[in-house]
């Protein structure tokens, strides 16, 4: 075992002949036995951890002594001494909002050409957010506003932008104070600080396992700590040099790398339904060799997602997303969305869509199932295209409205009060209204819909107890939509887990791009191989262009494209059989290019690839779905025989004989409220009873 007074970084390379986990696990084994107590193992990510902490347990046996498992963005916090009482993210961003208030006007307008307004609190609390977001990255490289403020860092091109960071490090000193007037610290101070210090927790050993991108921050803490410590590269030994002394990639080298991924390995279809259905071809074209739980699926773009699922469930797998469902598409948070909408500007269009809620709509028709509302709301707008919801009635739907008004202003409750407040002010009456929609609900944590709703509410919940928890100082005062937009961006990034996989029921783990490259199963399909899905494409930054990016040390441009040729790599090498789909199309109908890295190849072989993609989509139309996967439409009990039939008739039956059935048999019409102008009737109408009013009018007359 290495000295333990080393401080240099050994780089192991333990190939990319096989899953990654496996061979880590075999690696920890060999150099510490079962004992792993006091090692800190990081990886990307924390499904990685799982995965190579399940190798261990049944390769050691129930008497090991597991080490402690941290991701990459923990692991500085975990090595470092920090003191001082860490802010949330959320006092963070009030803090922010505090300190560009109370900036000088001509400082504001170098950071933003449009300052809000004072009682503009969404528009502040976005450019907090945006400020604090930005000093996160540039603090991750061990730096401040400050030192780029002084010119340290800033490059030729970019010194004309000298005054807007030396406002923004006004702004920096105002968000300090402001936290340290309530005894708070952020925590990026606090690991500057810890650095500068030299204070460090010193761990039996570090093993960073895949670790191919750090943060200054966090090479400045390695190079503190003095244990041994090892950074095992998932590449064969003769691309060490493709690595720095830290195991980061060296951007030019996998840059200048030809890609390992061959045309038997890569398709080409349509749109995202086509990339589902070559999905499902692709794992039956495997004959069985693998297991469900054998099999990972990788998500470079949603749109492909509810397609997936769909066709996937049609031969009886289930996909599990790993990532879980994001809270803010639960219906708990939806229903608080539109709240919130309604309440800014109070618009008939935002009632309506309030209104329309299902879990709103259903609770009033449990108290009043003779209002009708969505039927209501639909008969009533294309007649007095309303821009106001809740106000004044009018017409024969007049008095029902009005009962409906009341009706969401009861469920509503003290949220809908015109007052200004403190935001933790509003926090008990956001409770309240969510019990009186969901309170009398009885949730079954064997039901997926029952157990989704649970983990919305716990997350949904925590945020209220953290509202209630802020400093009086950095409170804003506001009505409740101010309180639900901060809310709103608490819980952005939560998710509730997806429910484990079954027994008994075939499961496949979808992960996303940046996950897949950790996970252990042999056989993988990648979906949405895209340009601007791998790599991402990332939007002009105000703030911090690529030069400036590269200047500082964040990750740019080539940084992103050489961590995806790794891991399409170690895709390519570490599995059995590795299958890239690519769209030609969006969901939309946009055209969509391959991702670059399919063109990091030999000259002469470009053009095959770039014809296998113009030519690799004309393949024949989808097949039928299964049986399975048809379902009954509905239909009255009582059959309808149709007698005669006109010309056109019957080619509406032929484009759709479901939509004859219901227009031309049941003579159903479409009612919603998307109107935007009277249609030729409700025009003629209004007319006629203008003209019968104003010959009515004796005064007109004379």
């Amino acid at each position: 075992m290495p000295d333990c007074s080393q401080t240099s970084i050994e780089r192991i390379a333990l190939g990319w002949d096989a899953p990654p986990q496996a061979r880590a696990a075999e690696w920890l084994v060999e150099r510490f036995g079962d004992d792993l107590e006091g090692v800190l193992v990081a990886q990307p990510g924390a499904r990685g951890g799982r995965l190579l902490r399940e190798h261990l347990a049944r390769m050691l046996g129930p008497r090991w002594r597991p080490p402690q498992f941290v991701t990459a963005g923990q692991l500085s916090d975990v090595l470092l001494g920090l003191e001082g009482h860490g802010a949330t993210r959320t006092v963070r961003t009030l803090a922010w909002v505090e300190a560009l208030r109370g900036l000088d006007p001509h400082d504001l307008r170098r950071i933003v050409a449009r300052a809000p307004q004072p009682d503009e609190h969404s528009a502040w609390l976005r450019l907090a957010e945006e400020v604090r977001g930005l000093f996160g990255e540039v603090a991750a490289e061990g730096i401040g506003f400050d030192a780029i403020a002084r010119g340290e860092a800033l490059p030729a091109e970019a010194a004309g932008e000298l005054a807007r960071w030396k406002a923004l490090a006004r702004a920096q000193e105002r968000m300090a104070r402001a936290l340290e007037s309530e005894g708070l610290v952020d925590p990026h101070f606090a690991r500057l600080a810890a650095i500068e210090a030299g204070k460090v927790n010193v761990p039996r050993a570090v093993v960073l396992i895949g670790v191919v991108e750090s943060t200054g921050l966090l090479r400045r803490a390695l190079d503190l700590v003095d244990c041994p410590k090892t950074a095992l590269l998932l590449a064969p030994d003769e691309l060490r040099d493709c690595f720095d002394d830290h195991g980061s990639l060296l951007p030019r080298k996998w840059i200048e790398r030809g890609t390992s991924i061959g045309a038997d390995d890569w398709r080409v279809v349509q749109g995202p339904d086509d990339q589902a259905r070559a999905t499902v071809e692709a794992i039956a074209g495997w004959d069985a060799r693998y297991a469900a739980e054998d099999v990972t699926i990788g998500l470079c773009d949603a749109e492909v997602a509810p397609y997936l699922k769909r066709r996937l469930a049609a031969v009886g797998v289930r996909a599990r997303d790993a990532a879980g469902l994001p809270i803010a598409r639960t219906a708990p948070a939806l229903l608080l969305e539109a709240v919130a909408d309604y309440f800014d500007g109070r618009r008939f269009s935002a009632f309506a869509a309030l209104v329309r809620h299902p879990d709103l709509e259903a609770r009033l028709r449990a108290d009043r199932p003779d209002l009708e509302a969505i039927s209501l709301l639909d008969a009533y707008q294309p007649e007095h295209l309303p821009a106001v919801g809740n106000g004044e009635w009018f017409g024969h739907h007049a008095a029902r409205l009005a009962e409906l008004a009341k009706s969401v202003h009861v469920l509503l409750g003290e949220l809908d009060t015109p007052v200004m407040r403190p935001l933790s002010g509003w926090a008990d009456a956001t409770r309240e209204l969510l019990d009186r929609v969901y309170g009398t609900r009885t949730l079954r944590d064997d039901v997926e819909e029952d157990r989704r709703l649970a983990g919305s509410l716990r997350a949904i919940a925590g945020a209220l107890d953290e509202i209630d928890a802020l400093p009086t100082s950095l409170e804003l005062t506001g009505g409740p939509s101010v309180m639900l937009s901060l809310l709103s961006r608490m819980i952005a990034n939560l998710a509730v887990p997806s429910a484990a996989a079954a027994p008994g029921v075939p499961t496949i783990e979808v992960l996303g791009w940046l996950e897949l490259a950790q996970d252990d199963a042999p056989a993988v399909v990648v979906t949405g191989f895209n340009d601007g899905k791998v790599p991402e494409s990332v939007r002009g930054d105000a703030f911090l262009p690529d030069s400036l990016r590269r200047s500082l040390g964040l990750i740019d441009d080539d940084r992103r494209l050489a961590r995806d040729l790794y891991a399409s790599e170690l895709l390519a090498h570490s599995r059995d059989t590795c299958v890239f789909l690519t769209g030609r199309k969006s969901l939309a109908g946009d055209p969509l290019v391959p991702s670059r890295i399919l063109f990091h190849c030999a000259d002469d072989r470009l053009l095959d690839r770039v014809t296998r993609f113009i030519e690799g989509a004309r393949s024949p139309e989808a097949p039928a779905e299964p049986e399975n996967a048809r379902r009954e439409l509905p239909r009255k009990a009582e059959g309808e025989t149709v007698g005669r039939i006109s010309v056109t008739g019957f080619k509406h039956y032929l484009s759709s004989p479901y939509a004859f059935y219901l227009q031309r048999v049941l003579r159903l019409e479409t009612g919603d409220d998307r109107a935007r102008e009277l249609d030729p009737m409700g025009f003629g109408s209004l007319a006629h009873e203008a003209l019968e009013e104003w010959g009515r009018d004796e005064r007109a007359r004379d």
